[in-house]
């Protein structure tokens, strides 16, 4: 049988484990930047809201919210190390010192160090459950691992008629990663949703200037207009990239990777996507001299377009599928057009 600690004993080892790394950074860095210091809310509120999306979105029975809970909580418990160790939460600036390109993956190399110390405090007991929290965590910061790049439709049947643990016994390798598929784009959605309900709260503003040498190059927006992938190493090797082409860049993830209708339906309330359109770009004003970067301004109307495009498309109301994605992408370019 499989043993999972619940979601209060978790909860309290994640704080606890939060907690004790915050007073570290205090000590060596005599403060605690509020970027690290909402970290130990996120995972906590995370727990919940991967939880109820699981539940909602009808594709598991409810042996695998537990599971979900669990990931949605551990999902950054690399971030407080990784500030401690380097001072920063900017991935590109910490790896040579993590020797992780990502916090997901030093969250995985932390959880698999010392004989799995941290990854046994987590969850207790060794089950057959440790590789797909390990994984989860570990890739949910990635988007083209190849071994999790099924399409959303294959995956909707499975998990409804077996349980965690039968799924966990099987043999095939690709039954797992297919969970791991599925448990990441909820996990990913839910992550990216509350990152930009921080925008509209104010609790978070993404880095963007309006200084015209970080203003968004052509060929990204060109990219971000047509759902192509946005290739970063590419556009830092050529000195295209930007904080303003990062700032494109969610709303491009937030587009093309998202999976289910409920989690967009769920952001476009009382104009959602715009207010943080809006909440952003008002802050650039504030914060600095000079004009806002035309692209943004672009890419502000082009993106609400996009999101509410997807959302009629989708053909049965809950799926985002690549045929929803190309007719939202077809019907988005073909009304740009007609604007402009």
């Amino acid at each position: 049988m499989l043993h999972l600690p619940s979601q209060e004993v978790f909860e309290e080892r994640y704080t606890k484990y939060a907690e004790r790394n915050l007073v570290l950074i205090k000590k060596k860095y005599q403060d605690i930047p509020s970027d690290i210091g909402i970290k130990l809310q996120h995972g906590i509120s995370m727990m919940s809201a991967v939880e109820k999306a699981t539940m909602e979105s009808g594709f598991f029975n409810e042996s695998y919210y537990l599971s979900s809970a669990l990931e949605g909580c551990g999902h950054d418990i690399g971030r407080f190390p990784q500030y401690l160790l380097t001072g920063t939460l900017k991935d590109a600036d910490s790896e040579t010192i993590t020797g992780s390109k990502d916090h997901g993956n030093f969250a995985r190399k932390i959880l698999l160090a010392n004989n799995q110390t941290l990854l046994r405090y987590f969850l207790g007991e060794k089950s057959p459950y440790d590789r797909v929290f390990t994984e989860v965590i570990g890739e949910h910061t990635k988007i083209r691992n190849p071994l999790y790049q099924y399409s959303i439709s294959e995956l909707v049947n499975l998990f409804q008629n077996y349980s965690l643990e039968e799924i966990l016994k099987a043999k095939e390798p690709s039954i797992k990663n297919k969970l791991i598929t599925l448990k990441l784009a909820i996990l990913q959605e839910m992550d990216c949703l509350e990152l930009l309900q921080n925008v509209m709260s104010e609790a978070w503003i993404p880095a963007i200037s309006c200084k015209k040498e970080f203003y968004a190059h052509p060929d990204i927006w060109d990219d971000f207009m047509h759902f192509r992938y946005i290739d970063i190493t590419k556009y830092r090797r050529e000195g295209k990239w930007t904080s303003n082409a990062g700032f494109l860049l969610r709303y491009g993830l937030l587009a093309r990777q998202m999976k289910l209708v409920c989690t967009l339906k769920e952001f476009t309330i009382d104009e959602g996507f715009q207010k943080v359109w809006d909440k952003t770009l008002k802050h650039m004003k504030d914060k600095e001299v000079g004009e806002i970067d035309p692209l943004l301004l672009q890419a502000q109307e082009y993106a609400i377009l996009m999101v509410d495009n997807l959302i009629k498309t989708s053909p049965d109301g809950i799926l985002l599928t690549e045929r929803s994605k190309e007719k939202a992408k077809q019907l988005t370019l073909e009304e740009w057009k007609k604007r402009y």
